[in-house]
């Protein structure tokens, strides 16, 4: 990631009073209620819990980021109770529609618990997978859980990816 300009790293815990008082902000998602809403997720669940590229899959109590909703009666064409039970499905008020690969995720510092996807991060060129795998680094608390699901990454990496440039 240095090779491409870029750093990951935690703060230093003595620093942490000094981030206290971040505020989400619009930045370059020009929607002030999408702002609004995430700021509300954030501050009402004691969990917070992030599931991205869910497509129609919205599971219930979670943030689920996606380009755009889809009605998960598209997906039951699919899958069976079995795999999508009534009792975890999600609906409209549970979808963000958050493009990653264009804005950073406007979330602050060390405030989600969960980060989540599958059958996602192999979609992504590898420019966006390291931008977006840096993004979830910085907004996963201290001690959260990110669990990658993809079929098969190298080959993806193989496909989305030039390593002639290191």
């Amino acid at each position: 990631m240095r090779m491409m300009g870029y750093q990951v790293s935690r703060i230093n815990p003595e620093q942490a009073d000094q981030y206290e008082s971040c505020e989400i902000t619009v930045g370059e998602i020009n929607d002030a209620t999408l702002v609004q809403r995430i700021t509300n997720a954030l501050t009402q669940s004691h969990v917070v819990k992030m599931h991205v590229g869910c497509g129609a899959r919205i599971l219930k109590g979670w943030i689920n980021i996606d380009l755009s909703y889809v009605p998960y009666h598209d997906y039951m064409q699919y899958y069976t109770d079995k795999f999508y039970p009534e009792a975890i499905r999600g609906d409209q008020s549970d979808f963000y529609a958050i493009d990653v690969t264009k804005n950073p995720l406007p979330f602050p510092d060390n405030s989600v618990d969960v980060i989540f996807h599958e059958d996602f991060l192999e979609h992504l060129s590898q420019r966006d997978q390291v931008l977006f795998l840096a993004e979830t680094l910085r907004i996963l608390k201290k001690g959260g859980v990110h669990r990658v699901n993809t079929p098969d990454l190298p080959s993806s990496m193989h496909d989305h990816s030039d390593f002639s440039k290191g």
